[in-house]
């Protein structure tokens, strides 16, 4: 994900300084791919939380189980 966000961030401002991009377009497509960068990198971090959590809450339910027996 990250090397298409790069291949599209330099072929944006390619086409900005070669006159290829009509007005706002350049940075319309940057800003839109930082802040779908930002998204995943927040879900990611998200989901190593409740990673964790959910395998920390399982050891402790299993040996809560076996402490009981």
């Amino acid at each position: 994900m990250i090397f298409i966000a790069a291949i599209v961030f330099f072929y944006t401002l390619y086409s900005y300084f070669a006159g290829f991009a009509r007005p706002g377009w350049s940075s319309l497509m940057i800003s839109m791919w930082f802040i779908g960068g930002m998204i995943m990198i927040s879900l990611g971090i998200v989901g190593e939380y409740v990673g964790k959590n959910l395998l920390r809450n399982k050891k402790d339910a299993q040996d809560l189980l076996l402490r009981n027996s």
